[in-house]
């Protein structure tokens, strides 16, 4: 028979790893604006995930030549934005190139987003996009790891939820209990 102390344990464990299956990061990281013509170009991310995604190793692509290293990004929390401009009238923080990258009269020109394991997660042809303007300017990612921007807790999603810390409190100290009980000698009849 199992000692009360390793039932707990048991399910301790497996609370934990259906936690963790159940509430897994959901990154929603896409191309949510591309305007090949305008000046200067621009690419905007965003992410419509519920977790942060570290960018490192991920890429913006257009043509096999063009190709933009987006880890100097950083993590993009989710709900942000981020963009990226090319041409010579580029000037935010994220700049391509200060070449135009977009061939404003072929439509066969695109954005492609390609995440660190080499898939494509996105690919937007310049023929098919509608420029966006955006009426006010959206948050950059933390240039350090996934430090929320301006400090505080970090981004919902992240961490164990206080619903399974109760859960685990309870189960621990059920499990002290039971062996403190069975620890404890009988008295004799």
């Amino acid at each position: 028979m199992l000692r009360p102390a390793i039932v707990a344990a048991l399910l301790l464990a497996f609370a934990l790893s259906l936690e963790s299956a159940a509430a897994g990061p959901e990154t929603g990281v896409g191309i949510a604006t591309l305007d090949c013509t305008a000046e200067p170009e621009t690419v905007i991310l965003d992410n419509q995930g519920s977790a942060a995604q570290d960018l490192a190793g991920w890429q913006l692509q257009s043509d096999p030549d063009e190709t933009f290293d987006l880890s100097s990004l950083g993590a993009i929390q989710p709900g942000a934005t981020v963009t990226v401009q090319s041409g010579p009238a580029a000037s935010g923080v994220f700049v391509w190139d200060s070449a135009e990258v977009f061939r404003d009269d072929d439509g066969t020109d695109y954005a492609r987003l390609v995440d660190d394991s080499g898939a494509t997660v996105e690919e937007v042809a310049c023929a098919e996009a509608t420029p966006q303007a955006t009426a006010e300017p959206t948050p950059e990612p933390s240039p350090v790891g996934d430090v929320p921007d301006g400090g505080g807790p970090p981004p919902p999603g992240e961490g164990v939820s206080p619903a399974l810390l109760v859960l685990a409190g309870a189960v621990l100290g059920a499990a002290g209990l039971a062996a403190l009980a069975l620890s404890r000698p009988r008295a004799a009849r």
